[in-house]
């Protein structure tokens, strides 16, 4: 599994700021929404160069606002204009890059504009744009794996990602009435596969009631099948986890828990991502 934290494109847009000089000279950055307008800004900022988003390119006849003149807009582009750095934050087989490039390249009023389209991450060696490194799949990025279609082949932890964890130390009463009010942390875009949560199976019916509510929508959902005395002196919380992992085809768990985490990699040898710190635990390449 490859898993791009913010840090890691941040780090490898700076560097391929300091390889392409060139890009100083360009005329501004156009950022392909929604995940290209992140390197998109970092590239103008590094370049001091202003910066836009497609739609508002094309509709203005290729204007940029603001620019470094506060009140002042670029206006649009004269005959034989400038070359402008459309970017996005990765490229698969490069369907959008090539839509792009036919919308800009047939729009009237940017006649004689020249472009550079570009990514910063590719898939593969072969795609015909120019990009920074390759990433192959699978693969996720920190900034919108929630929407990531690779969820599917996942198996996912429930309290402490998808929704808050517990408060401590409550009883059981108070429990089943925090259950419906839990508030949401990070809420999947795309179908998941499997969660695998540390709930107790009698908490079955609020907990698809509450994914429901709030839209998360799964194939399987594992929960306890025991008592609560059970789960503590078995420890099933990780036992539980382990076995609903290890034998699976899943390329990827996603676990709140620190301790947890390096755990259930431990004891499954498969790839382990932590959310509360966006650790990915996996084995080195050989």
């Amino acid at each position: 599994m490859n898993f791009i934290t913010y840090r890691d494109l941040i780090a490898d847009v700076n560097s391929w700021v300091n390889a392409r000089p060139d890009w100083y000279e360009c005329r501004g950055v156009v950022g392909i929404p929604s995940s290209g307008m992140i390197p998109a800004c970092v590239v103008a900022s590094r370049c001091g160069l202003p910066v836009t988003d497609l739609e508002t390119f094309l509709n203005t006849g290729g204007r940029f606002s603001p620019t470094r003149h506060p009140g002042r807009a670029i206006e649009s582009y004269p005959a034989g204009g400038s070359r402008v750095l459309v970017l996005d934050d990765s490229v698969y087989e490069g369907t959008t890059l090539r839509w792009t490039e036919r919308e800009l390249k047939s729009h009237s009023g940017l006649a004689g504009v020249e472009y550079e389209f570009a990514a910063v991450y590719s898939s593969h060696s072969s795609v015909p744009y120019a990009y920074f490194r390759e990433v192959s799949s699978p693969r996720m990025f920190e900034w919108n794996w929630l929407r990531s279609t690779t969820l599917r082949e996942c198996v996912v932890d429930l309290d402490g990602f998808i929704c808050e964890d517990p408060p401590e130390g409550i009883s059981e009463a108070e429990y089943e009435a925090w259950l419906p009010r839990a508030k949401p942390l990070y809420l999947p875009q795309s179908m998941l596969g499997v969660i695998a949560s540390a709930r107790l199976e009698k908490y079955r019916g609020p907990t698809v009631e509450w994914l429901k509510r709030h839209g998360v929508y799964h194939h399987v959902l594992y929960l306890i099948d025991a008592t609560a005395q059970e789960r503590e002196a078995g420890n099933l919380y990780v036992e539980h986890k382990v076995r609903h992992y290890k034998n699976s085809q899943a390329c990827l768990f996603v676990e709140s828990n620190h301790d947890q985490a390096a755990e259930l990699h431990r004891r499954t040898e498969k790839p382990v991502l932590c959310v509360s710190d966006f650790t990915l635990f996996q084995k080195e390449p050989s």
